[in-house]
């Protein structure tokens, strides 16, 4: 019954499937990145966690 209303519903405008291809678009994204930020290890992660606790003072740093 689903099915049926859904073809009904997808059969009346092309455009409809644009939603649906965004949405598995996302999901398929969202799962990569998620997984490969939990696959990662804890070593790997410190240096990342320490950034926003540096003593580096933009306003005096001097460039080369």
């Amino acid at each position: 019954m689903l099915s049926t209303l859904a073809s009904e519903f997808f059969a009346s405008s092309p455009l409809m499937v644009l939603p649906v291809v965004a949405l598995l678009l996302f999901l398929c994204v969202f799962t990569v990145a998620s997984w490969r930020a939990l696959r990662r290890k804890p070593s790997e992660l410190e240096p990342i966690a320490r950034l926003p606790l540096g003593d580096d003072d933009p306003l005096t740093e001097t460039r080369p």
